[in-house]
Parts: C-alpha cells; structure tokens; sequence
C-alpha cells in the first residue's frame, strides 16, 4: 500500500484521461517510465513514491559515495588541505566556501552540502537564485499572473514534480495566495478554476 498518492503523472499520455497512472516523469533524466521504477520501501516496511527514477537514485547515490571516499582519501594525504572538498556531481576539487552549509552537529562542526553551489544551480538542488525569482517579479511588473493582485512569490507554470524546470520561460509572478492554493494543480486548470471563482 502507498503511503502517499501518486502527484507525478505524466501529461498527455492519455488526451481522453489527461494523465497515465502508469508513468511519470522522471525530475532527474526528464524521462517518461513506469511507476514501479518509483517506488522505494522505507526503513519501516511502507513503500513511498520518488521523485527520481531507479537508475536516477543510483547515479546519485554512486557519486555521493565516490565524493565522500576521494575526500576521505584526500585526509590522508600529509598535503591535504581541510579548505577543500570534492563535489559530488562534478568530481572537481574546490574551496569549501563553495559548498552551502546544511547544519551543524554536535561538535560544532558545520556540515555543508556534497555539491558544490554552481552545480546545485545547474539542476543539483531547485537550481532558483534571488536573481532569477527578482527578474521573473520585475519582469512581470509585481502583479499576480492569476489574479492580477500583487505579487512576490515566483511559481511554475509546469510544476517541478510534473517534470518543470527552473527555466524564466516556465516561471511566473504570484501572490502567496494563488501561489499556495495552486500547489501542485495544472496550469490549465487552476487558470479554469480562478476564473470560475470570480464569476
């Protein structure tokens, strides 16, 4: 039994349904792929569905353990130099200050991120950047996409879980309102929705 229901379907599979239950798109690859290639059994017996592939997770996780063994190896050396690290995704060595801080443990010891800043951006992490969110608000006058109220939050018009991306052409102004009523919801139909609502 899924612990969640399942929000990744893929667009357009189906014009008759809207969606097929039996594929998603993966955030990673973009690739379109059955369902079962998603889901993941926790540590307590419930399976859950990913956002990424099977293949996807496993390239992830092989350079996240290739990059904490180059550095582990790297502390060996009598050269090694602490201000440094590997990145996970792009295998390069750099300064530390590259990397964002995640949390600090114990010993006060801050733990940073395995990728460095430049490769979350490319598509690591959200890959969303002030400069961006200020050139979609700037660009869309501060006024809501939706209601035409004002607006300081940034949203997808093809959401990230349905297979967007961070690009300005798939970015629009919103209010937190919209924003958040939205949530995961099809451009189409939210758009249906809102002008249902102010008649």
């Amino acid at each position: 039994m899924l612990r969640e229901e399942p929000k990744d379907y893929t667009e357009g599979i189906y014009p008759d349904v809207g969606y097929c239950p039996l594929f998603i798109i993966c955030h990673n690859c973009g690739e379109s792929k059955p369902t079962s290639n998603y889901i993941k059994k926790t540590g307590k017996g419930n399976l859950v569905l990913k956002k990424s592939c099977d293949n996807c997770r496993n390239k992830i996780n092989e350079s996240k353990n290739l990059a904490i063994e180059a550095t582990r190896l790297l502390s060996l050396d009598s050269n090694y130099d602490p201000n440094f690290k590997i990145c996970a995704k792009c295998g390069i060595l750099k300064p530390i200050t590259n990397f964002s801080p995640r949390r600090t443990n114990k010993q006060g010891i801050t733990i940073r991120s395995i990728t460095c800043r430049s490769c979350s951006v490319q598509g690591g992490g959200t890959g969303m950047t002030k400069e961006k969110k200020l050139k979609v608000l700037k660009r869309d006058s501060y006024v809501c996409h939706y209601c035409g109220a004002y607006g300081d939050t940034v949203d997808h018009v093809i959401p990230m879980s349905k297979g967007g991306r961070n690009a300005l052409s798939n970015l629009v102004c919103a209010c937190e309102k919209c924003n958040r009523e939205r949530g995961n919801m099809d451009y189409e139909r939210y758009v249906a929705f809102k002008k249902q609502s102010t008649q």
